[in-house]
């Protein structure tokens, strides 16, 4: 899946720094910018993406370079067929993201360990040789190829 690449225009405002604000902004500029392949319309909530026949679960993290993710374990195991994974990176003024497909999500969160609090935990780092980004738990998935920039305002 290629959803091909955007530019970047952010306002680092004080508001704009938290992360709850900057994954609501991120989660919306996302959907904005697959509702054309994805049905046209769609609705946003804290997690998760809605569009006509379509789930994206959204997962953000701005912390670099390692990236952390948390998933509730209940939404893994009954990870349903029309649900593709999100996760949104934000690396200082650059965003980026990656959806994988449902199957791969599967995968995925099948190789991560859940925490006492009942959250699968997912990481992507970024060595400090090489600088390609990868998920720590399936490093023979190709993020980094997969990585594509979000045009996010964060005002």
């Amino acid at each position: 899946m290629n959803y091909g690449r955007r530019h970047i225009k952010m306002n680092t405002s004080m508001s704009a720094n938290t992360s709850r604000y900057c994954g609501r902004r991120c989660r919306e500029a996302l959907g904005k910018f697959l509702a054309p392949t994805h049905g046209g319309s769609y609705s946003v909530d804290n997690s998760f993406l809605y569009f006509p026949t379509e789930r994206i679960y959204v997962a953000y993290s701005g912390t670099p370079p390692l990236w952390f993710y948390g998933i509730a374990q209940h939404e893994c195991h009954a990870w349903p067929h029309n649900q593709s994974l999100a996760l949104i990176l934000k690396d200082s003024d650059v965003i980026r993201y990656a959806v994988l497909t449902s199957n791969e999500a599967k995968t995925l969160l099948g190789k991560c360990n859940a925490d006492d609090a009942g959250q699968k935990k997912l990481h992507v780092r970024r060595p400090q040789n090489s600088g390609q980004l990868y998920l720590v738990e399936w490093k023979e998935f190709r993020l980094f190829d997969r990585l594509t920039l979000l045009d996010v305002a964060l005002v």
